[in-house]
């Protein structure tokens, strides 16, 4: 388990259209990504290995 700590910044000019600002790590954090770099290639490794499989239970005809 990596507990991480990301500073978040307040912009405090009114006039600025990004209200919030979040600290991105190169590698390891994306700007407004669900998920990190590294999970992602893994989920796309796995869809790809899964990729034209017969889904369990589906018939041909």
């Amino acid at each position: 388990m990596v507990e991480l700590t990301v500073h978040q910044f307040k912009c405090l000019n009114p006039q600025c259209p990004a209200v919030t600002f979040a600290e991105q790590i190169e590698g390891l954090t994306s700007p407004h990504a669900r998920y990190t770099p590294l999970l992602r290639a893994l989920l796309t490794s796995i869809a790809a290995c899964l990729a034209g499989r017969r889904v369990r239970g589906s018939r041909s005809r």
